[in-house]
């Protein structure tokens, strides 16, 4: 009687965990459909971001289907984020560090995170005061760095001297500089703290540009959004005279464009972007693409 007991229980726990285990892989397996639904719905959205008639803007970006899946796709100028690679090469390192402090980096950090940067693409080996050359990063083992090249990548700074400090306080410091483009920044896509480092100019001055651009409603991508046609319209708002010379480093057309694309599906996100190059009455070519 006792062998008979022993082997229902034996059984019994045997059909449990069978049955655990089937639920699990169901769960594993619905989860996966969804990720991957998402995904799809996520390409969708990036084929229509990319197609050379949607404008920012558009109401096709932006669509909920019958069973409450989602697509949201933002573009945006990708010339809209400082350009790292030109700023260095002009020189712009004062610049850098003040915006780093604003970040909330303290400013002997700052300065030697932007001398770092400019000397990790100039072609000398000579540091700058507060930078770093060969024989800082030789001592922490990298006899290759720097690279004396400008930046092919943005994660190619995260190796330069001080950005460890940097990356801790601002995690999104990638949403800020692009290394594509001409090296201009696209005023229409430009953040406050953008066109405060490029022009040097104050805050308010910086967040009038922003507002100005966001139109009546105050709400950046909707089809009351106002676009500067040229630069002199942004003088106007800035209140700053013709002659300042850094105004040769706007632009108020889109070089570079980023797509940003959002599947929603059963509550599973998806995110895939591209930046792209837009060509006349063409789809963009695209220069990278991305999955988070």
């Amino acid at each position: 009687m006792l062998l008979v007991l022993w082997s229902t229980l034996f059984m019994s726990l045997t059909v449990l965990g069978v049955v655990g285990f089937v639920a699990h892989g169901l769960d594993e397996t619905v989860v996966n459909l969804k990720n991957f639904q998402a995904r799809q719905l996520a390409e969708s959205g990036l084929a229509i971001g990319l197609h050379p008639r949607v404008e920012p803007g558009d109401p096709v970006l932006n669509q909920e289907l019958p069973n409450g899946d989602k697509i949201a796709v933002r573009i945006t100028p990708e010339d809209g984020r400082l350009p790292i690679n030109a700023m260095l090469e002009r020189q712009q390192t004062v610049a850098l560090s003040e915006l780093f402090v604003r970040w909330g980096l303290p400013e002997e950090d700052a300065a030697t995170l932007s001398d770092s940067l400019a000397d990790w693409v100039d072609r000398n080996r000579t540091p700058r005061i507060n930078g770093a050359e060969n024989d800082y990063y030789a001592e922490q083992g990298y006899v290759h760095y720097p690279r004396n090249q400008p930046f092919s990548s943005l994660e190619e700074m995260l190796a330069v001297r001080g950005m460890d400090k940097l990356v801790l306080i601002k995690p999104d410091w990638r949403d800020y500089f692009t290394i594509y483009g001409s090296g201009l920044l696209n005023i229409n896509g430009a953040s406050a703290d953008a066109i405060e480092t490029m022009l040097e100019v104050s805050p308010d001055q910086a967040q009038a540009v922003v507002e100005y651009r966001n139109g009546p409603d105050g709400i950046a991508d909707t089809e009351d959004d106002v676009l500067f046609r040229n630069l002199d319209q942004v003088r106007a708002v800035l209140g700053v005279m013709q002659n300042n010379p850094r105004f040769s480093w706007l632009t108020v057309e889109s070089k570079v464009l980023r797509v940003e694309s959002r599947g929603t599906a059963g509550g599973n996100t998806r995110r895939v972007s591209v930046v792209a190059e837009p060509v006349p009455g063409k789809r963009p070519v695209i220069l990278i693409s991305m999955e988070d």
